[in-house]
């Protein structure tokens, strides 16, 4: 009987990815796990990984660290799948994801203005070409070999929306990563706020309300310390000129957090 199999596309050549794919391997022996490098746009070929027993070096080649884990390896970089269209739907989409990229990762505090820039336009371009890619990629292997379920990086960028794009519509199980000090595996996006909340509801359904007010502001306590984010609360709460009792605050990290709710969201001045 066939092993059933299941992909993991992997943004980032670091440590903790790789331990991240050794656990995943090792909770699912009977699994088939292939893991799909698609990190070349960004990072170095080579990779200082560490592997326990005599493959470890610095010279290390990346196929024989997977061969180590009993893990397959296909590097994307080398691959040049069919192009597929993105439907209307899945354009808008990258639309979002692709603009977010360019705002949050390479231009920090550009604005939407009604004429860009050069470089991003340029960035634009080769951001829509990769996921194009990234996509068609993605849809060929999940078909290829019959991939039930797929490991995509838990972010809001348009590299793993292109992948989770794919696997939508091949109809294939998605969990989202997020490879660090407390590796974690999501059924949702984090930035699906729609989904999150839903979530946030059902673990506090049986809590009252007294403790879910302390969850809440320990919550607050904790991410008031990121940069900018304190002084935007003060600022805020400063301003504010309506009565105390009905403050409402709608922070945002990036634009595409707002699209997911579907409703006609205006930025505050």
């Amino acid at each position: 009987m066939a092993l059933e199999t299941h992909l993991f596309f992997l943004e980032k050549r670091n440590q903790a990815s790789l331990d991240l794919i050794s656990m995943i391997n090792l909770e699912n022996a009977e699994v088939r796990l292939i893991v799909v490098d698609v990190s070349s746009f960004h990072y170095p070929i080579q990779a200082p990984w560490r592997v326990s027993g005599p493959l470890w070096s610095r010279s290390t080649k990346v196929l024989e660290l997977f061969q180590a884990l009993g893990v397959e390896y296909i590097d994307a970089a080398g691959i040049q799948p069919a192009q597929i269209d993105f439907t209307a739907e899945e354009s808008l989409k990258m639309n979002i994801a692709i603009q977010s990229t360019i705002m949050s990762k390479y231009a920090r505090g550009l604005r939407t203005r009604t004429r860009r820039t050069l470089m991003e336009v340029y960035l634009d371009r080769r951001l829509r070409s990769q996921c194009r890619k990234i996509f068609s990629l993605t849809t060929e292997l999940i078909k290829d070999f019959s991939a039930s379920e797929i490991f995509v990086d838990n972010g809001r960028f348009a590299s793993p929306h292109a992948t989770y794009l794919a696997a939508l519509r091949k109809g294939a199980k998605t969990l989202f990563y997020e490879a660090g000090p407390k590796s974690e595996l999501r059924d949702c996006r984090v930035h699906d706020r729609i989904e999150m909340q839903r979530l946030a509801l059902e673990a506090t359904a049986m809590l009252p309300d007294s403790a879910i007010k302390a969850y809440a502001k320990d919550a607050l306590a904790k991410s008031r310390g990121g940069a900018g984010f304190d002084s935007l609360w003060t600022e805020s709460k400063n301003a504010w000129k309506g009565p105390r009792d009905s403050l409402a605050l709608f922070a945002t990290s990036s634009s595409d957090e707002t699209y997911w709710l579907d409703l006609e969201w205006n930025e505050a001045s």
